[in-house]
């Protein structure tokens, strides 16, 4: 009568010795069921053997400047050969210690009025100011890092202070002292007011007095021209002949400079603002380099670190410091100036980001402890077993560092950077769920094995625990290993060796799992359940030897049996079933047998529970009858096996899925619930498709921390002029990157440059032609919204051409073919220059002209004008001058690296060719904006250079725009993310259906979980990040919803593997089953995932707190769809019997027959 649910007074079978191959889960069991703690250990010393092995590797590479670039993007390797060709220039070029202005290495000051404040420009502010600004440039080593002039090391350049609010006020000079340290001389500049009058500069201005500072700036903005021409009319040039020559200029650069400085309401009529701000540059090469481009990055320390030390003063100056859960620039920096105003201080600079980015970052993931204590609680509580959830965090940490041998070691991936410790907050959940089904499953075991006839002893249980779990386990490890390789798909570097070392934990756990559960719940049934602190303590400490009682196994009370898995003795036969009762026979037709279709033993992927598949070591499914066919006699006397639980010995979830929530989808309520899904679904991808880039630029910091607010300062346009220049180059004679024999696995490894062999500019046809480019870069217009004056340049600043650059009025006033004309180069047959001594011209024919800028020249030879255009040096000639002039040390600064000479010496014959020349211009572009405003801008660039290279001589070539402005790469990368969120969806769902067609041999089950994870999809990106948060697709949302697309599979899978593998009949017991079996694992997994991520929220970078929103979303929003939509589309329209069974493709595949 076991058929009908009477325990069987009979002796259970034997059963065989199960086979390492034919049956692994079941040899393992046994093994580890005989010497648990043998297993046990030689399992942990294999696990820690392999962790060993790996940890001298474990640590994070060296970032480098490409590690977020796409390699593959032509932008991206325009600028990666424009700076590999430049840095192969650095071999052939010298510049003189700190003489070029390293613009990365600058420090900003920002000052803002708050309160009744009104305007900035008073004595008390601008003293405020000048202690403040002093903290920079009187700091003891500035002299020695400072933008030093280029002919004495020990002074700083004007332009190291060029753009600080204090030059209009102050007259400065800084140098090193006999001891190295900076010294700095200040006074008040002289005021320009009385010049008309008395032509003097005498009278210093009073910076105490407000009348005298508006009236100071006031004629600055305004005073006109020519005051050096005045004072000659009116007979004074003796007064002014060593001053009044530069008289002109200095006003003049200081009117240009005004716009930096002030709000862009700032003007004559206005002379109040209440937004200033201030530059400083520090400079390079540093002493032991030749130029800038020599170990750029270790030439930067010094100078970096030097920024770094002194906004860590600032932060005591304003007092302000660092909490548990707060940055120190989450608190305002701010000084008074009355009782009702003060002033706030921001300060940024590029080093500075980068530190506290480093600093954040580390902060954020010391919240990863707290995800490890309340996993491992809930664990505890979940087990009932302390020592369960502290083996179960170990091997979920183990699994990071065999995963990382496999990586690193035996992969030989060399990338490892931040963002692959995220693992840690995905893999806290997955582990915790492995575990959770495991061990739900051994505790269900006992029930299921009594209700099916068979032993229900230990060893039986553990062996029934390992194929019911472990299968469950492995389908659902497989498929979110799956989904996280999807990422490995991706041409960012971060992303593919995150995609593939996750990959490689989830599999680990997995097989961590499956080796040490099985032996450690032996161990803890054994020794451990039911006992007290004190005994269980003991216990552990002697390793089992002492405190140990004889184990009373509760399966051999249930069954009668003392038989174990492998003992070889006889045992009884076990009763005639059921259906070979006459009786039955007799009033059963043919067609009323149940039929056995569906429990073809000789699918390999099938599962079977009761009747195990012995060619299947991930077994279990019995065999559903016939969709729409009559039940037998048989199976109306039997009952439905969703009806044998006991609900005495349920735990609350489980019973709570066994009868409320299971009368709740049996009710008509479930046809509301698909409604209502099915609406959510529409309105998800309503809302997604919503969804657009960012507009604006995209934040990283909390809305209270100073970088944020500095860059909404910058976005909302408030100064006239913007902080950052994005450069643009124009760029001939590279033809490309030479991509052979790179490591995938190096984002800075991109190849070889590879240059034009038929360059040549030393034609007049080329020289021409580059003319033609730069005088009509300079009114080019650009239509896209991102350009600023609906012009490409920015006309503020000039284009640098070193082949010549012109005036308004067309007249050469820099470049190559001034210097010949007006410089160095002027009529002289040798000219030195650094040691060089190439051959411009003979005495008899000077390349020269009577006047430059006005100014008579005195020319050896004949007079004879060069130009470009008209009468353009060439060949040979041309070469050797153009050699020669790109080794001037004027040259190396206002053109560095404009010209590719490869060559150590100019003087040779014939003379060495170019290899590359460039041109550049300021773009219109005002950062920071958002990447597609980069992309439209890029693309004008682009189209422009595009047009030109029609009429481009061959000799020259198709010339390409680029630059190597860090954020116009990174607009790249930012608006390709997007794409790697759906190549992830796109590989995800059909590797899923794949696996699930495989797992459950069934294609409508498979279906239905593709439906529902495409719910969950888009109820994750269309309601949770569109609709709650309000997000735009851009950058953090992207790679964070690249990185949770393998949590959205595994709750609905294994749902979906219960479905198939119950002993039910119909489809409403199955579902039954499933939820009741599964449920409580699918449960605490969502709860111990959540707890894994909510901790994130806490964090300080926008970065984690959006990923532990889509972590948590993408948990509750699989949970609801696996457990409510699923559970009630199988309750109405599940697969039973042979519907939607694919048994027999894998039969045909096998080449095997079916049994009858």
């Amino acid at each position: 009568m076991a058929e009908m649910g009477v325990q069987p007074t009979h002796e259970p079978s034997r059963q065989k010795p199960a086979g390492v191959f034919s049956d692994p889960f079941g040899w393992y069991a046994e093994r580890a069921t005989r010497r648990p703690r043998l297993m046990f250990f030689c399992a942990w010393t294999f696990v820690i053997a392999l962790c060993a092995a790996g940890l001298p590797y474990f640590e994070q590479t060296e970032s480098s400047e490409y590690d977020w670039l796409i390699g593959t993007d032509e932008t991206v390797r325009r600028s990666y050969a424009l700076k590999s060709a430049q840095e192969d220039l650095a071999l052939y070029s010298t510049n003189n210690e700190r003489s070029v202005k390293n613009t990365d290495q600058l420090l900003q000051f920002v000052y803002e009025a708050e309160g009744n404040t009104d305007n900035l420009l008073t004595p008390t502010v601008l003293a405020e100011m000048m202690k403040i600004e002093k903290m920079f440039y009187e700091n003891a080593k500035f002299a020695s890092y400072c933008h030093a002039q280029s002919t004495d090391k020990t002074k700083c350049a004007e332009s190291a202070t060029a753009s600080a609010i204090t030059r209009l006020f102050y007259k400065t000079t800084i140098q090193q002292d006999a001891n190295g340290n900076t010294a700095v001389t200040q006074t008040p500049v002289m005021t320009y007011v009385d010049f008309k009058t008395t032509f003097s500069l005498t009278t210093p201005l009073d910076l105490t007095s407000q009348a005298a500072i508006d009236a100071h700036l006031a004629f600055i903005l305004s005073a006109p021209n020519g005051l050096y021409a005045a004072a000659l009319a009116a007979g004074q040039s003796d007064l002014i002949k060593n001053t009044g020559a530069g008289i002109d200029a200095a006003l003049a650069d200081s009117a240009k400079l005004l716009p930096n400085f002030f709000d862009a309401t700032w003007s004559a009529t206005n002379l109040k603002t209440k937004y200033i701000q201030s530059f400083y540059f520090l400079g390079l090469p540093l002493s032991g380099y030749a130029n800038p481009y020599v170990s750029q990055e270790t030439q930067s320390e010094p100078g970096n670190d030097l920024i770094v030390q002194v906004s860590d003063e600032l932060k005591l100056h304003f007092g302000m410091k660092e909490t548990l859960l707060k940055s120190p620039f989450q608190s305002e920096a701010t000084f008074a100036t009355t009782a009702n105003e003060r002033v706030k201080v921001y300060w940024f600079s590029q080093p500075v980001m980068e530190k506290e980015w480093e600093l954040i970052s580390n902060k954020d993931l010391r919240f990863a402890i707290l995800s490890f204590i309340g996993v491992g609680m809930y664990m505890a509580y979940h087990t009932r077993s302390v020592l369960i959830s502290l083996t179960s965090m170990s091997m979920t940490v183990c699994s990071i560092f065999v995963a990382f041998f496999l990586f690193r070691v035996v992969c030989q991936i060399v990338f490892f950077q931040f963002i692959n410790f995220l693992i840690i907050f995905v893999v806290l959940g997955i582990g915790a769920d492995d575990v959770f089904v495991f061990m739900d499953a051994f505790h269900q075991s006992l029930d299921e094995l009594q209700s099916a006839g068979e032993p229900a002893t230990l060893p039986h249980r553990i062996r029934h625990t390992m194929k019911r779990a472990l299968h469950a386990i492995f389908v659902t490890s497989l498929t979110t290993a799956g989904a996280f390789c999807a990422t490995a798909l991706s041409p960012l570097v971060p992303l593919r060796s995150f995609g593939v070392f996750s990959a490689m934990v989830i599999l680990c756990v997995f097989t961590l799992n499956a080796l040490i559960l099985p032996p450690l719940t032996v161990m803890y049934t054994r020794s451990l359940a039911g006992r007290g602190w004190c005994a269980s303590i003991l216990i552990v400490c002697t390793f089992g030897l002492c405190g140990t009682k004889k184990y009373e196994d509760p399966g051999e009370s249930l069954n009668g049996s003392q038989y174990v898995v492998g003992v070889d003795e006889p045992a009884p036969p076990p009763p005639p079933p059921l259906s070979n009762n006459p009786f039955l026979k007799m009033v059963a037709s043919p067609a009323q047998q149940p039929s056995p279709a569906s429990q073809n033993p000789n699918n390999p992927f099938a599962a079977t529970s009761g009747s195990q598949n012995p060619n299947n070591p991930f077994a279990a499914t019995s065999g559903p009858v016939v969709e729409g066919a009559t039940p037998s006699v048989e199976e109306k006397l039997r009952p439905d096996p969703a009806e044998k639980r006991d609900t005495k010995k349920l735990r609350f979830t489980e019973r709570f899925f066994y009868q409320h929530y299971y009368k709740f989808l049996k009710s008509p309520a479930r046809f509301l619930v698909l409604l209502a899904f099915a609406g959510l679904f529409f309105l998800g991808a309503y809302l997604w498709l919503q969804l657009d880039l960012p507009t604006e630029p995209e934040q990283w910091f909390p809305a209270d921390h100073m970088f944020q607010q500095y860059q909404e300062l910058a976005t909302n346009k408030v100064f006239s002029a913007a902080p950052t220049l994005v450069n643009v180059s124009i760029v001939w004679g590279i033809g490309g990157v030479d991509d052979s024999n790179t490591n995938p696995w190096i984002p800075s490894d991109l190849g070889n440059v590879v240059y034009a062999e038929n360059f040549d500019p030393s034609t007049a046809a080329a020289q021409a032609y580059i003319m033609r480019v730069y005088e009509t870069l300079k009114t080019a217009a650009c239509a896209k919204s991102a350009c600023v004056g609906s012009l490409l340049i920015n006309p503020l600043y000039e284009i640098r051409n070193i082949l010549g650059q012109t005036s308004s009025t067309g007249a050469l006033n820099a470049g190559f073919y001034y210097w010949l004309n007006c410089g160095e180069g002027n009529g002289y047959s040798g000219v030195t220059v650094n040691s060089l001594n190439p051959t411009v011209g003979s005495a008899s024919s000077g390349y020269c002209q009577t006047t430059c800028g006005g100014v008579t020249v005195t020319c050896s030879g004949t007079a004879t004008t060069v130009d470009p255009t008209t009468n353009p040096l060439t060949g040979d000639a041309f070469n050797a001058a153009m050699c020669a002039y790109a080794n001037v040390e004027d040259t190396k600064v206002q053109y560095p690296s404009h010209v590719g000479f490869f060559t150590s010496s100019c003087a040779t014959s014939p003379a060495s060719r170019a290899s590359f020349m460039l041109m550049d211009a300021a773009s219109s572009l005002r950062m920071p904006v958002a990447p597609v405003a980069f992309k439209e801008v890029r693309d004008a660039w682009n189209d422009f250079a595009a047009t030109w290279n029609a009429d481009a001589p061959s000799e020259l070539g198709a010339g390409s725009a680029t630059s190597t402005n860090p954020f116009w790469l990174w607009s790249v990368t930012s608006l390709s993310l997007m794409d790697n969120v759906y190549l992830g969806f796109k590989v995800c769902f059909p590797m899923v259906f794949v696996v699930l067609s495989i797992s459950t041999c069934n294609v409508v089950l498979a279906f239905y979980s593709m439906v529902t994870i495409a719910g969950i999809v888009t109820t994750v990106i269309g309601v949770g990040a569109g609709g709650i948060q309000g997000w735009d697709l851009g950058t953090a949302e992207a790679i964070a919803a690249v990185i949770v697309i393998g949590f959205s599979v595994d709750y609905c899978v294994h749902l979906a593997n219960a479905y198939i593998e119950n002993d039910a009949v119909d489809r409403q017991s199955r579902t039954r089953s499933a939820l009741t079996t599964m449920g409580i694992s699918v449960t605490a997994g969502a709860i111990t995932t959540i707890i894994a991520g909510v901790f994130l929220s806490m964090c300080i970078l926008l970065f984690f707190v959006k990923f532990s929103f889509l972590i948590c979303w993408t948990i509750f929003s699989s949970y609801v769809w696996a457990v409510v939509f699923f559970g009630a589309l199988c309750m109405t329209a599940g697969p039973s019997g042979n519907f939607g069974d694919i048994s027999w493709v894998f039969d045909a595949l096998f080449c095997r027959k079916k049994k009858d």
